[in-house]
């Protein structure tokens, strides 16, 4: 009689390329090694199980929305900065340096040479510090208000952040939800009636024409929306 074939072994699950977790695949890439992603963005990701290269590298138009929804970035910032061209050259470098290197002869000098000259970067060259600004600094609030008026005057901007001082310091007063009716209030009285001396009604306009202009962002900035309300009340030279 033929002996039964024995049965085959599952093949074990791969790793998951989005969430997992904890570093279940070995020790975690350092994800400033990707340009835009400094040690508060590398933090937040980790925090929502995101360590290796290979996972960024793997994200797909659909992820990408949903950890910008997770995240505390500019939304656009992840396409902007190139976060998984980066990440698959970073992932596919890995896997390379981690392969057994095969027996021969050493590469010539020339070689290394030209190696080096290409790379622009010698052995002991550091990398480039990330040049995102901190969160909160009257750069980032610069930064987020190009987004929407590229000749931006960082003097007004500054002067909006003081007007606003502690209200920036809670995450929920620091954003304008359009949706609440009490909040688009607050923004037509104290900002539109009383700085940009406007009438209720053009006030109301003015806020819902924001609302409009910034409905891409899930996060409305306060001090962007308060700039653009003074941009379209036409009152920025009021605060230089």
């Amino acid at each position: 009689m033929k002996k039964k074939a024995a049965p085959k072994k599952k093949a074990a699950p791969k790793p998951k390329v989005l969430y997992t977790d904890g570093p279940t695949d070995g020790k975690p890439d350092d994800l400033k090694l990707i340009k835009g992603i400094g040690p508060k963005f590398e933090k937040d990701l980790n925090g929502k199980g995101i360590y290796y290269f290979r996972q960024i590298a793997a994200w797909k138009a659909k992820d990408v929305t949903m950890v910008e929804g997770v995240i505390d970035s500019f939304p656009g910032r992840i396409g902007r900065d190139e976060w998984i061209k980066q990440a698959k050259g970073l992932s596919s470098s890995a896997a390379k340096s981690a392969a057994p290197k095969k027996r021969g002869r050493p590469a010539k000098a020339s070689t290394a040479k030209a190696a080096k000259a290409k790379s622009g970067r010698g052995p002991g060259r550091p990398r480039k510090a990330s040049t995102t600004p901190e969160k909160g600094t009257t750069e980032w609030y610069f930064e987020n208000v190009k987004r929407y008026h590229a000749t931006a005057d960082k003097a007004v901007v500054k002067k909006i952040q003081n007007y606003l001082g502690i209200a920036l310091r809670n995450r929920d007063t620091s954003l304008v939800a359009c949706s609440d009716s009490k909040e688009v209030d607050t923004v037509v009285n104290n900002w539109c009636a009383k700085k940009l001396d406007q009438s209720k009604d053009a006030g109301a306009a003015n806020v819902a024409s924001v609302c409009d202009e910034m409905k891409k962002d899930r996060f409305k900035d306060r001090v962007t929306f308060y700039y653009l309300c003074a941009k379209n009340a036409r009152k920025l030279s009021a605060f230089k």
